[in-house]
């Protein structure tokens, strides 16, 4: 294991994206000693319907600008307590199968300190399951928002497309927290049915009547803990620049609570976090706003538990 300051394969960024401007996400004064680490991952290409994910990541960090320095509801100024270290953007190689692509990612995220909080930000969804195998050395829980299961065993050929980010954790022996689903193949409900122990999910359709289970749920979680966000679990009105929309998705206060409860859990230890499947639109910046206001809240809700 490298010491805090050394990563394999990506470097830090050494300027900001947004034409000199200072961003939230990309200050400059990078840590070379940080307790967090922000990782754009810009790849989609096994993205099935809409494609403009890669592009997400650039755009998060821009729009990252927008946001004060104090999270609103939690009360937490987050840099005011912890060091921060953007690194450069995993970009595919030309020459990289998607496999490929997987083991770099894992290869270059394996490197960074247990006690560094990992934020991926992605790129679709196929990038989790390689983050995750990085960040969890022991069987976890991954903690997924997403309007899909995800748990398909190939989709179009492939073991990683975006469709199988979640049967790939499961397979690495983790506990899945599935919320707000409400689009499934009925081949991922026959897998999740044979998991009942291991696999839980809230559809979104009866997230209102599930909330005080759901919330023990995520209270009793114990041990090392992951979350993933696919921005197509929350509602569409609320991030429309999404790979799948799907209509009937969660509202932003229940997704806000959702990551306040998984990283509050008094029993559990958040290793890392994810925000995927983010489309910029040219015209608006409300989705990548949205994306960056997700990674906020967990970097804040993770500095008030950690550090305060």
């Amino acid at each position: 294991m490298l010491p805090r300051a050394g990563y394999h394969g990506i470097m830090p960024i050494a300027t900001d994206t947004n034409g000199g401007t200072p961003t939230l996400f990309l200050s400059q004064q990078q840590s070379e000693n940080p307790d967090v680490v922000f990782l754009p991952l810009p790849f989609d290409s096994t993205s099935s319907y809409l494609k403009g994910a890669a592009l997400a990541p650039e755009a998060i960090l821009r729009a990252s600008v927008e946001l004060e320095t104090l999270e609103f509801e939690t009360g937490i100024e987050p840099f005011r307590h912890i060091a921060q270290k953007t690194l450069q953007p995993l970009v595919p190689a030309a020459q990289d199968s998607t496999e490929r692509y997987m083991e770099r990612i894992e290869a270059a995220t394996s490197s960074i300190h247990p006690e560094v909080l990992l934020l991926g930000i992605g790129g679709n969804h196929s990038i989790t399951p390689p983050l995750v195998n990085a960040r969890l050395s022991q069987p976890g829980t991954v903690v997924q928002i997403d309007a899909h299961l995800d748990l398909r065993e190939t989709y179009e050929g492939s073991r990683h497309s975006h469709a199988c980010p979640m049967r790939r954790i499961h397979e690495m022996g983790h506990e899945l927290i599935q919320i707000g689903i409400r689009s499934a193949d009925p081949s991922e409900l026959d897998y999740a049915r044979q998991y009942p122990d291991a696999i839980r999910v809230f559809p979104a359709h009866s997230i209102d009547a599930d909330w005080p289970i759901l919330m023990e749920t995520l209270t009793a979680i114990r041990g090392p803990v992951y979350l993933t966000i696919d921005v197509d679990g929350l509602d569409p009105t609320i991030v429309p620049g999404t790979g799948t929309p799907v209509p009937g998705g969660l509202r932003w206060h229940q997704a806000c609570t959702i990551i306040d409860q998984t990283i509050g859990a008094p029993g559990g230890t958040l290793v890392g976090a994810d925000v995927v499947e983010t489309i910029p639109v040219a015209g608006t910046v409300v989705n990548e706003v949205v994306a960056a206001s997700l990674l906020f809240r967990i970097l804040a809700t993770w500095t008030k538990r950690r550090f305060l």
